[in-house]
């Protein structure tokens, strides 16, 4: 009874505690399957995937976590980029197209760099083997050795578990059980230490955005010193030839950033005045005959002074009151002009 009572406000307490937070980052070489894996994981079909270009973000409710994924493209082009995002990662999804025999040792090389970096390293490690629905993809045993992968991790003192699976075969709760195991896995080992490893995230967080903000005003100085070094050759060029360099009217640093967020710009329009309406024309049934009787001479022309020409009196009609739609919809600026002169 005593058990029953105690297993009962153990779950009460784990009941209430909140969701916790928890961001991973997926890696690997293209064309390995990572947003393949995360679609299957979300519920959606992993089939007719286009290669991620930058990076993708994905927010799921795994159990007691709130997780986030970002599924960084893996072109050698854009590797770069992953650096950025291993300051507030909890763990690491390294997925391996295990069918891709001829770049396993691309794969080796680029988990190493992963796995030694600073902000990386001693945070827990997933390895999928996808692909096995393939032939000739490589077995568990054979991946971890071609890999290097014990050697690699005990060195870097990460955990590691590595799950041989297939991401195109199911998804949502038919997704692939090694996915879905290894998943919970790597939060369950999260979870044992989640405070250190969230001290550790805002840690290195905080001095990623530092080293950031450094390195921006590094690159304006870079930009002032150039600026004057331009500046100071076309002075000495301009004294040589005897010329005289123009002040520019506008000092550089007080112009106004022309690129402004769109929402500000919206506002700016919708709350400038509008212009005032056209002024109201009469309607053509208003005009009298003998102005419905000058604008049939003036459409008409030469064709009144000859009477083989003037046309029938239904024909007359029409030109009336096409004049005078052309009337109402026409407005005339009133300005003296030349009598060579023409308004276009």
């Amino acid at each position: 009874m005593f058990n029953l009572m105690a297993n009962c406000c153990n779950w009460l307490k784990r009941w209430k505690e909140p969701a916790r937070k928890v961001t991973l980052v997926m890696v690997g070489l293209d064309n390995a399957g990572k947003t393949a894996t995360v679609r299957g994981i979300q519920g959606e079909s992993p089939l007719d995937v286009a290669p991620t270009v930058g990076f993708s973000k994905v927010d799921l409710k795994q159990g007691k976590f709130e997780v986030t994924i970002f599924d960084l493209g893996g072109g050698k082009r854009i590797r770069g980029i992953w650096k950025n995002y291993y300051s507030e990662s909890y763990g690491v999804v390294f997925v391996v197209d295990s069918s891709d025999v001829q770049r396993i040792q691309e794969t080796r090389d680029t988990m190493a760099e992963v796995l030694r970096h600073p902000r990386i390293a001693g945070k827990p490690v997933l390895v999928l083997a996808n692909k096995q629905d393939q032939d000739g993809a490589l077995a568990e045993a054979d991946i971890i050795e071609t890999l290097s992968l014990e050697k690699i991790v005990n060195e870097n003192k990460c955990l590691c578990q590595i799950e041989p699976c297939s991401a195109v075969l199911g998804y949502g709760k038919k997704v692939d059980k090694s996915i879905k195991n290894g998943l919970n896995w790597l939060l369950n080992n999260i979870a044992k230490d989640y405070e250190a490893i969230s001290e550790r995230v805002q840690r290195d967080t905080a001095e990623q955005k530092a080293q950031e903000e450094q390195d921006k005003k590094e690159r304006a100085e870079r930009v002032r010193r150039i600026r004057e070094e331009r500046d100071r050759q076309e002075r000495e060029e301009a004294e040589r030839e005897g010329r005289t360099l123009k002040e520019d009217e506008v000092d550089d640093v007080n112009m106004p950033n022309p690129f402004q967020p769109i929402n500000n710009v919206l506002t700016e329009v919708c709350a400038s005045p509008r212009p005032a309406p056209l002024p109201a024309f009469p309607p053509a049934s208003s005009v009298g005959t003998n102005q419905g009787n000058r604008m049939l001479s003036a459409s008409c022309g030469s064709a009144l002074d000859n009477p083989s020409l003037v046309p029938s009196p239904d024909a007359a009609d029409e030109h009336c009151h096409l004049a005078n739609t052309v009337e109402e919809k026409a407005v005339v600026p009133q300005t003296s002009q030349t009598p060579n002169s023409a308004v276009y």
